[in-house]
């Protein structure tokens, strides 16, 4: 989990991201929200390898507030 974090923190940084040594970059994102989830999903592809090995994250969150 604390992998997914570091690598979300990277792609709001810049669009290529170091993944166990392998350099992905960012191919596609899309968010939507209904004002209570939040959900991300990304596609990352290998820049370093000839077979391009894509990774697809999805990620979905709920968002409170807290009275």
């Amino acid at each position: 989990m604390l992998d997914l974090v570091e690598i979300v923190h990277q792609l709001a940084e810049r669009d290529i991201v170091m993944i166990k040594g392998e350099p992905y970059k960012l191919k596609n994102v899309v968010s939507a929200t209904d004002g209570e989830v939040l959900k991300t999903r990304f596609i990352l592809e290998n820049i370093a390898q000839s077979e391009h090995v894509t990774i697809d994250v999805g990620i979905s969150a709920r968002v409170y507030k807290l009275n």
